[in-house]
């Protein structure tokens, strides 16, 4: 058998570990096929289903170049469950030094390189302590926050904490997975609730659908992995449109959404947020319980919400960034088709609409337009 080493992410960071390295790649993988057949760096760029073909004839050694580590260590697992390959990753900043990557909380813990510039050019430093300890921004996923917390990170000159669930009692591959980042935050917050600590949460929601097709788009590779394991075949990119409303249905949490705010702010905050009400029509409201404000913004008035995030977190100017819109994403030729194409069962459309979530945030009127739209009657 060959050995193949093989770049995960056609990054800038790729680039770097190209010259910088001294390893000899014969691929660079990426989960953007609009870049799969090109050359990044003279090498070429490949898809996940082409290294489950090499996997049969070659021993693989994977190295990662993605500053978002644990995500990339997620849909690398997922897609290739129960195949046989090395996953290393550097831990020093001339990138001379690997580790074998087998507890990635144990790689975090040992890699200074997380936290040197070439991971964080022209983002956000999440990794180091210098972050806002009196501004949360909590939220299910996918529901326009980042653009929210890219909004305070310039007017306030610090990125906010920002975490989309505070259970801290994780187990397998989501507690392998879980950041120094959201551990430091977590325990933030929940110091904050103990002690009494004036804490400013910002929270938002939006349409389930919307959010939930939003949500399968954004971790595509890890369903497709997970839905080609299960169906034992990995010819999906000759067939992404035709199972898609398969790995919908089959493989996203629809309750996601609907007990999100039980689960989450009910429990950690103490906040049951039905207890309160909410004003449709502005599409925001406050609450203020004991040391706690909450902030919650209805995702599809959030354009209208920008004098009130700033009034609420009390700076002199706040703009909402667009830097996370869905139209910078690789996948945005296809979830623009699937949305358009995608009619929602019947029965799975009044089960969410009839939800104490859906009647609490949107009028009758609302809900009536998302089920035609979705219906396309």
């Amino acid at each position: 058998m060959s050995e193949l080493n093989i770049l995960c992410g056609a990054s800038l960071f790729a680039k770097v570990a190209v010259k910088k390295s001294g390893i000899c790649f014969h691929y660079i993988c990426d989960n953007d096929l609009s870049k799969v057949g090109k050359l990044w760096e003279d090498i070429e760029i490949i898809s996940y289903d082409e290294i489950k073909e090499l996997l049969k004839q070659n021993e693989i050694n994977m190295f990662l170049a993605n500053r978002y580590t644990s995500e990339t260590v997620k849909n690398l697992v997922h897609y290739f469950k129960n195949e046989n390959f090395r996953l290393y990753g550097w831990i020093s900043d001339d990138l001379k030094n690997l580790t074998e990557i087998k507890s990635i909380l144990d790689y975090y813990k040992n890699c200074d390189l997380i936290k040197n510039t070439i991971f964080r050019e022209g983002t956000s430093v999440r990794y180091k302590d210098c972050f806002s300890d009196d501004i949360f921004i909590y939220t299910m996923k996918k529901v326009g926050t980042m653009s929210i917390r890219e909004g305070l990170g310039k007017a306030l000159g610090v990125p906010q904490m920002h975490l989309h669930s505070l259970n801290s009692n994780l187990t397998g591959l989501e507690k392998e997975t879980l950041t120094p980042y959201s551990q430091k935050t977590i325990f933030k917050v929940k110091d904050a609730i103990k002690n009494g600590k004036p804490l400013k949460v910002i929270t938002s929601v939006r349409e389930p659908v919307a959010r939930n097709i939003s949500f399968m788009f954004y971790i595509l590779p890890r369903v497709l992995g997970e839905y080609a394991h299960v169906h034992n075949t990995f010819k999906t990119k000759y067939a992404y449109t035709e199972i898609f409303e398969d790995i919908y249905y089959k493989l996203m949490d629809h309750n996601y959404v609907l007990n999100w705010f039980d689960d989450e702010v009910n429990k950690y905050l103490g906040i049951n947020i039905y207890e309160y009400p909410f004003d449709k029509e502005k599409g925001y409201s406050i609450i203020e319980k004991n040391n706690i404000k909450l902030l919650i913004l209805k995702c599809e008035k959030l354009d209208n919400c920008a004098e009130i995030i700033q009034k609420f977190v009390g700076v002199e100017k706040f703009e909402l960034s667009k830097e996370n819109s869905s139209n910078d994403y690789w996948y945005k030729p296809i979830y623009d088709k699937f949305k358009s194409e995608f009619i929602p069962h019947e029965e799975y459309l009044k089960g969410l609409y009839d939800s104490k979530f859906m009647r609490y945030f949107y009028s009758d009127k609302e809900i009536q337009t998302f089920y035609r739209k979705w219906r396309r009657i």
